[in-house]
C-alpha cells in the first residue's frame, strides 16, 4: 500500500496490530508484515529505510525496539492483557523513549478535565497528553524520564531522572522523581 509518511504507515501497521512494517520513502511504499511473517527485511538501504520494527513478541514499551531511526506509532503491552499505542522517539539522547506528552504548536488546546488527564486526549501524530492511566501502567516497570524542552528561539534544554514514578488515582497520581541530571533546574 502506499503512505504519504513513516508515520501514516506506522499508523496503519498498528491498527492492523501487525508484527513490523517499512516505509521506503523514495517509493512512498507501505510495507506490512503480520504476525505470520517474522523474518530479515532485504535490501533495505539507509536512504530508503524509514522504519522497521521486527519482534516475535509485544512490546513493553519503547525501549523494546529493535530499531534506529524508526520514530513512530507502536502497540505496546507494558502489563500482560493491556495493550496501547504510544509514540516512541528513537532520535534523542538515550533512547528509545516513549512519549508521554508532545507539544509544539499549540494546536491542542491543554486547559482539560481530570476525566481527560487521566486517559489523555490529542493525537499521537501531533500534540497529545498520554493520560495518567497509561504512564501509571507504564511505570510498573522500571522507567526513567526524559524531558526535552525546546524553545520558540531554538534553545534546547534537557532534563533525566533515574528514578521516575507515580501513584494510584486515590492519591491523586503523586509524582516522585530522583537522580536529577541535565542543564534544566528543577
Amino acid at each position: 500500500m502506499t503512505a504519504r509518511s513513516a508515520i501514516e504507515c506506522s499508523v496503519n501497521c498498528a491498527n492492523q496490530n501487525c508484527a513490523s512494517f517499512l516505509f521506503d520513502t523514495s517509493t512512498k511504499i507501505c510495507t506490512i508484515y503480520g504476525n505470520d511473517s517474522y523474518g530479515e527485511v532485504r535490501n533495505v538501504t539507509a536512504e530508503t529505510k524509514t522504519s522497521v520494527m521486527t519482534r516475535s513478541e509485544p512490546l513493553v514499551d519503547c525501549g523494546d525496539l529493535c530499531c534506529t531511526d524508526c520514530s513512530g506509532i507502536y502497540r505496546i503491552t507494558p502489563v500482560q492483557g493491556t495493550s496501547f499505542d504510544v509514540y516512541c522517539d528513537t532520535d534523542k539522547i538515550g533512547g528509545p523513549w516513549t512519549v508521554i506528552q508532545r507539544r509544539f504548536d499549540g494546536s491542542v488546546n491543554f486547559y482539560r478535565n481530570w476525566e481527560d488527564y487521566k486517559w489523555g486526549f490529542g493525537n499521537l501524530t501531533g500534540e497529545y497528553w498520554l493520560g495518567l492511566e497509561y504512564i501509571y501502567t507504564l511505570l510498573r516497570l522500571d522507567q526513567r524520564l526524559f524531558v526535552h524542552l525546546e524553545g520558540w528561539d531554538g534553545t534546547v534544554k534537557n532534563a533525566a531522572y533515574e528514578r521516575f514514578s507515580i501513584g494510584e488515582e486515590t492519591f491523586y497520581y503523586n509524582l516522585t522523581l530522583d537522580g536529577f541530571s541535565g542543564d534544566v533546574g528543577m
